[in-house]
């Protein structure tokens, strides 16, 4: 490949966002509001007792106004996308918009994450967020997301070369019997392209405390919906005794509580289908979380900007012998506040259900420090 000079900073890929990903991103919503206001745009015009009066179609466009607003955000998103430019070089990740620009050195970048939707799994094409490490007493923000990269796995494993230090440890971290349990995992993580780097610990979480993350909120969905079942259903085979009209009353409860119990069955099956599919791993360059199918979600943190990680048990976990480690490294989330000021709130990368998470956490300290 060959290099082209930008300042001092050897530029080894250029690329532009894959067009109808980028224009397409976090649009759900958006998608979701036209389709229901138009219904309700719609029925507001029918039920107008003027029909077409002035007031009835400002209400209308008022509630039409998203779908309205619809092809303009595309419009603007695919104008965006002609102006961006995503630029890797041997010192710095680059993003330029039109004659604007934004830069983050690979010497601080503290953790990276790419996030593929099983549809853009296939087609390679990824979202990669890079946010800034920070240091305990650091304030300084910043971060990048390169939205719809194609050939997105293949970016990332660059900027996974790019960013993490090799640390020299010892053969005694590397644990054979964890690596015998896991062959299978540790073949996933082989595709990531760690074949120059020694994974020193594999694991995956704890099934049952993995599950029942917060197992008091659980329990009371369940139990507290089939108590409410079996007291109407009671109530109902005594029906001698009941009036005919009593029972429709009863049909707004046993659907709350039909509702709640399909929720909670959900909520489990869910974190079940999660947990066979997450990964642990640190290596002697960085702590790797993987999530979702084959390679679909998997975030890197960088041991530099590791701030002291903590460990958080729940009741479940408790009876398991197992916790959840807390580690931070400077991500955070960017939201408009009350008086339209710009507001931060940190991000907490989780291993949860880890066995043994006190002789995990002294261990990696070990590689922190």
């Amino acid at each position: 490949m060959s290099l082209k000079k930008n300042n001092k900073n050897n530029i080894l890929w250029e690329g532009k966002p894959s067009l109808f990903p980028f224009i397409f991103y976090n649009t759900k919503y958006l998608f979701i509001s036209s389709v229901w206001c138009l219904f309700i745009g719609y029925y507001l015009i029918l039920l107008d007792p003027a029909k077409f009066s002035m007031q009835g179609l400002i209400i209308s466009l008022i509630a039409l106004s998203p779908a309205i607003s619809l092809p303009f955000y595309l419009g603007y998103r695919y104008f965006l996308c002609n102006q961006i430019l995503y630029t890797i070089g041997n010192k710095s990740i680059q993003i330029h918009k039109g004659h604007q620009s934004k830069s983050l050195k690979y010497s601080d970048i503290g953790s990276f994450t790419i996030h593929r939707t099983i549809f853009r799994s296939s087609k390679n094409i990824g979202t990669i967020s890079i946010f800034k490490g920070r240091e305990k007493d650091s304030f300084d923000r910043n971060k990048l997301v390169l939205i719809a990269v194609e050939n997105g796995f293949e970016i990332f494993k660059k900027i996974k070369d790019l960013t993490n230090g090799k640390k020299n440890l010892n053969d005694e971290y590397n644990d054979s019997e964890i690596m015998k349990n896991n062959k299978s995992s540790l073949k996933l993580f082989l595709k990531m392209g760690l074949n120059d780097e020694n994974i020193l610990w594999l694991e995956k979480p704890h099934l049952l405390p993995f599950v029942f993350q917060d197992g008091m909120r659980l329990l009371l969905m369940i139990i507290v919906p089939v108590a409410a079942l079996l007291y109407i259903f009671n109530e109902i085979s005594i029906i001698h005794n009941i009036e005919p009209e009593i029972i429709p009353a009863t049909i707004p409860l046993i659907a709350l509580a039909t509702g709640f119990l399909f929720r909670a069955m959900h909520l489990i099956s869910y974190r079940y289908f999660e947990c066979t599919h997450v990964i642990y791993a640190w290596t002697n360059k960085s702590v790797i979380i993987k999530r979702g199918i084959l390679l679909s979600n998997v975030t890197v943190l960088n041991y530099k900007f590791i701030c002291e990680p903590r460990i958080e048990i729940s009741a479940t976990e408790k009876v398991f012998k197992a916790g959840t480690i807390i580690i931070f490294t400077g991500k955070y989330r960017d939201f408009i506040g009350k008086n339209l000021q710009i507001l931060y709130e940190n991000i907490f990368d989780e291993l949860v259900a880890v066995r043994k998470p006190f002789e995990v956490v002294t261990r990696m300290k070990k590689l922190v420090n």
